[in-house]
């Protein structure tokens, strides 16, 4: 069972991730939320537990055999930090903080921008692909990492205002041109966002694994 300090602060109450075989003392939890990732095959003890489903959450993954195209993308410059971290609070709905009825939409908001914020502070990831238009305004963009030599997707946002415009699929071709010397592509998503998956298959991701997500809170 994993304490997750930076997920504690945001949420107000102590978060932990857990492993399927954790042994849960509830008698040393007071105010917590307990999160698991399981095969979807094995959801039953977890509804035991008292754990409520979230989400399920699908993993992408292709091959850099071909190189994409490179689309034109901007680096986040400061002066576009803002307008970044406005689409990090507002552009998210299908993550499991979200579904979860149990965290308040500003919570999870919250959590998004904060994320983002780390990568502009470079605590975390790579860098960012971000994509502005011919005025200066924000369209989206995408987090990228890197670990054990495959390139993650870590969180990709389109601003409602140019979304079905092709700019999600220009920033994952451009990820992919960036990270083309890496062993592979990996990106995950909610078995709900249909777009989403639509936009990483045509980008030649395929489906590799899928988990339910669970969260459980104590004490309120």
């Amino acid at each position: 069972m994993k304490y997750d300090k930076w997920l504690s602060k945001i949420v107000g109450k102590d978060v932990y991730n857990l492993e399927v075989n954790d042994w849960i003392d509830k008698q040393k939890l007071e105010k917590s939320l307990l999160c698991v990732k399981v095969d979807v095959e094995f959801p039953g003890l977890w509804f035991q537990l008292g754990f409520d489903y979230i989400t399920t959450e699908l993993t992408f993954e292709r091959h850099p055999k071909i190189l994409a195209q490179l689309h034109e993308m901007e680096e986040p410059l400061p002066e576009y930090h803002e307008q970044i971290l406005a689409l990090a609070e507002t552009g998210f709905s299908e993550d499991r903080f979200h579904k979860d009825k149990n965290i308040s939409d500003p919570i999870a908001n919250k959590i998004k921008k904060e994320w983002i914020r780390n990568y502009l502070n470079n605590k975390r990831g790579e860098t960012l692909l971000v994509s502005v238009d011919n005025k200066g305004i924000v369209r989206g963009f995408l987090a990228p990492m890197v670990v054990n030599k495959i390139a993650i997707i870590d969180l990709v946002a389109v601003h409602e205002d140019f979304r079905q415009q092709g700019i999600g699929l220009g920033l994952v071709r451009t990820f992919m041109t960036r990270y083309n010397n890496c062993r592979g592509y990996r990106v995950g998503t909610q078995i709900t966002n249909i777009p989403s998956i639509r936009m990483y298959e045509k980008c030649g991701f395929r489906m590799t694994s899928a988990k339910h997500v669970f969260h459980k809170h104590i004490g309120g």
